[in-house]
């Protein structure tokens, strides 16, 4: 890890896993599907 940057928490992993199922999937749907918002799907 570089330094400044954050560990992936529990819920990166869960997005990162739902977009190795299907990478075209929306943030909306994401998002539903983890129960979070959708802006807080996108990964920066």
């Amino acid at each position: 890890m570089k330094e400044g940057e954050e560990p992936l928490d529990e819920l990166d992993l869960k997005i990162i896993r739902h977009l190795g199922q299907d990478g075209r999937k929306s943030f909306r749907d994401m998002a539903g599907q983890l129960g979070v918002s959708t802006g807080t799907v996108p990964l920066e």
